[in-house]
Parts: structure tokens; C-alpha cells; sequence
């Protein structure tokens, strides 16, 4: 597994130069709360794929 994949979600992660790693940490606490699930997936050389999952009542 990738290593950026790992570490994805954790507080102040980031890979962008100016990022500050609290957007997805934020989106993933809202889903929770909401008894949501986010699967991250990756594919060298051809991109990744987020998918979020919410109950439907």
C-alpha cells in the first residue's frame, strides 16, 4: 500500500504545497456523524477513486 494512502485522513496531511490536511479529516468527521463511510481506493498511473457511503434513513 501506498504510503500517502496511509497517512490520507490524519490530521494536517497534506500533499499540496499550501494544503493545510484538514479537509478530508473535517469531511470524514461530518460522514461519521452521520453513520457514513469513506473508502478510498488507488491506482498507480491511473488515479484515485473516493466513495462515500450514507445510510438511507
Amino acid at each position: 500500500m501506498n504510503i500517502k494512502l496511509k497517512k490520507i485522513g490524519g490530521t494536517f496531511f497534506s500533499t499540496k504545497e499550501m494544503g493545510t490536511g484538514l479537509g478530508l479529516l473535517t469531511s470524514n468527521c461530518i460522514i461519521e456523524k452521520h453513520n457514513g463511510t469513506i473508502q478510498i481506493t488507488s491506482e498507480v498511473n491511473t488515479g484515485d477513486e473516493v466513495t462515500v457511503f450514507l445510510p438511507t434513513s
